[in-house]
């Protein structure tokens, strides 16, 4: 099933998607992942939320616990809580164990993009560039693609907020090519990308271009 809901999701059917999704009665671990991922992506926080909470107690060991964790963080930034966001990002960090693995990349983006929130600049650009190096060389895969796509986007924007607008377009483009040929033109990864290019536009005073 986990892989008939990637296909969709890659042809940017999302609610096609999700409802390949909960058509499956006893979600794997992945899926649940995935589904609570569709959910955050489509905007039902309070859905992502509780299937995050699923995929943490179903995790079998400690770095699959902090992948969920990692995405839980992400729905509680969302949701405004940035309290438990940062604990449960840094109970993600702990869990991913001290080796530079996947689950550490994702960790530590999870943890910078709370310290981006709150203000702490130079914590979160040593997060995101911490997690480079495992990212870049893990093994090609979906959630790689994402944690690199992530890690760069964050240090984009830590520029931006620093003013530094010269070193963040260039990062910001490169994450725009790197979703437009990871996820696809149409994908809401692209999206996101779009927006935080016309936000750096926007705050460069360069308005036209951030127009879409």
């Amino acid at each position: 099933m986990i892989e008939k809901v990637l296909e969709l999701r890659a042809r940017a059917d999302y609610r096609a998607a999700l409802a390949a999704a909960l058509a499956d009665d006893a979600p794997s671990f992945e899926l649940l992942l995935e589904l609570g991922r569709l959910r955050h992506d489509l905007g039902d926080e309070a859905e992502a939320e509780g299937t995050f909470e699923r995929a943490a107690e179903a995790a079998d060991g400690p770095r699959p616990r902090a992948r969920a964790l990692a995405r839980l963080a992400g729905v509680y930034r969302d949701q405004g809580r940035s309290r438990e966001a940062e604990e449960t990002a840094r109970e993600a960090l702990e869990l991913a164990g001290a080796d530079d693995s996947l689950e550490r990349a994702d960790a530590l983006v999870a943890v910078a993009d709370v310290q981006r929130d709150i203000g702490d600049l130079a914590a979160a650009k040593e997060g995101y560039l911490g997690a480079r190096p495992a990212a870049d060389t893990a093994a090609e895969s979906v959630e790689r693609d994402r944690i690199r796509i992530r890690a760069r986007a964050g240090l984009a924007n830590v520029s931006r907020a620093e003013g530094r607008y010269s070193q963040a377009e260039p990062l910001l483009r490169e994450v725009l090519a790197m979703t437009e040929d990871a996820f696809g033109p149409d994908s809401l990864e692209t999206a996101e990308a779009l927006n935080d290019l016309g936000i750096l536009f926007k705050y460069s005073g360069r308005f036209d271009e951030a127009e879409p």
